[in-house]
């Protein structure tokens, strides 16, 4: 029967939790009524009882292989219902304490057609003789194709355009948590292009300082006071340097938090959705209870919160190196003056020391400016992790311990003082 099940409504949010194994423990009314099963046929049953024979398998290893290494994942999925009429999903599952819960969505992004077109592809292939592991290297090379470097890009790229076009459908403003991310994930590659130019400008004058010791020479006792600068100016741009090196890790560190969570946390953020759904459902099947879910799936979800706080961590670490970095500059342009000085009392006939100068004032100039936009963009990943962390709950507090949610009110609150003190 190629008949779509009627219906699936776009406000639709269905969520399941199965064992290791991949058999069903629990799961919502729009889960029952969507698969058209009775509980009974439900609970206890493998998830594959709903699995479509359209899909093809490399997809299913890709996603397996990626949950059962302890990793968020999601891909669009075709169900088959009881009746034999089927209906899509953007599926996203977490691994959590004896097993995986997942949350489901309807797919509404103009990415599901172009998704549908591969998976008609893949099918194809896969009934023609090809494997399931030329399958996975099948699914690498169509994503290469759109531009995605890998799996993990490609899903993140698509939780943001699945839970965005919802949304929109549903007259809701955009997720403040994915919005959050892009923003800080902006601020974050626009640091990395000012710290590679600050890197670039440190190439093109590294001999400079050795190169003023050596014109300074000709000067007899002015010469001595030159060196001097000349060795204070080669110790301040060691100093940037290193500062930078040390501002390019903490850059790496945060797009590699960025590109593994991501993901993750636009995840959970839909889970905290599902949970507000769950909980106002009366007819929980035999032996499912909201408070026993909770208890399961916070501890995993507290993780991605952590890693939140590692992000915003990590930005204030940033504004720290900046502003250790405008200190040394000032004291780059203190020497430079001193040497201009110098220079000035050697009566017109200072060689190529006059040129030298300038040289070291252009490179300042650079420095400075690439230093400021990188302060810029440092003080606006600070507000957007700020806000991101104010946002993101990993489940509601009303599920959690009065304790519990009494102390992440106040973090909250703090976050939100920091944020706007920034």
């Amino acid at each position: 029967m190629d008949q779509e099940v009627p219906d699936f409504r776009i406000d639709d949010l269905f969520m399941s939790r199965t064992d290791e194994r991949g058999v069903i423990l629990s799961g919502n009314q729009t889960f029952q009524r969507l698969s058209g099963y009775d509980w009974d046929e439900l609970l206890g049953a493998p998830h594959k009882t709903i699995r479509h024979p359209d899909m093809p398998k490399c997809v299913f290893r890709v996603f397996w292989d990626m949950l059962q290494s302890g990793k968020p994942v999601g891909a669009y999925v075709k169900n088959r219902a009881k009746d034999g009429r089927y209906y899509w999903v953007f599926a996203i599952a977490l691994p959590v304490e004896g097993g995986f819960v997942s949350v489901r969505l309807k797919p509404s992004s103009e990415i599901f057609e172009r998704v549908k077109a591969v998976y008609a592809a893949l099918l194809d292939m896969e009934r023609k003789g090809m494997s399931i592991e030329d399958g996975v290297v099948k699914i690498e090379e169509f994503l290469a194709e759109h531009g995605r470097t890998s799996y993990r890009d490609a899903m993140a790229a698509w939780v943001r355009s699945e839970i965005g076009a919802r949304r929109a459908a549903l007259g809701r403003k955009p997720d403040p948590v994915l919005e959050g991310l892009e923003e800080l994930k902006q601020c974050v590659l626009k640091i990395g292009k000012e710290l590679d130019e600050v890197k670039r400008t440190f190439e093109s004058i590294r001999g400079t300082p050795t190169n003023l010791r050596i014109q300074a020479t000709r000067f007899g006792d002015v010469a001595v006071t030159i060196q001097i600068i000349s060795q204070n100016y080669d110790l301040l741009t060691k100093e940037i340097e290193a500062a930078n090196r040390t501002m390019g890790k903490i850059y790496q560190e945060l797009l590699l938090v960025l590109d593994e969570d991501s993901f993750g946390l636009a995840a959970v953020s839909l889970l905290h959705e599902a949970f507000r759904r769950f909980e106002a459902e009366n007819n929980l099947p035999d032996g499912v209870s909201m408070e026993r879910e909770a208890a399961i799936i916070l501890p995993h979800t507290k993780k991605f919160s952590a890693r939140a706080d590692v992000m915003l961590k990590r930005t204030e670490d940033l504004v720290g190196q900046v502003r250790q970095l405008q200190r040394i500059v000032s004291g780059l342009a203190v020497t430079r003056v001193m040497c201009r000085i110098e220079e000035a009392g050697l009566n017109g006939d200072s060689g190529g020391i006059a040129d030298i100068v300038a040289r070291l004032k252009e490179f300042q100039t650079k420095v400075m400016g690439c230093i400021e936009n990188i302060d810029v963009e440092c003080r606006n990943a600070h507000r957007s992790m700020t806000r991101l962390a104010v946002n993101f709950t990993a489940v509601p507090d009303e599920l959690v311990p009065r304790g519990e949610a009494e102390r992440r009110r106040t973090q909250r609150e703090n976050r939100h003082r920091a944020g706007n003190a920034a």
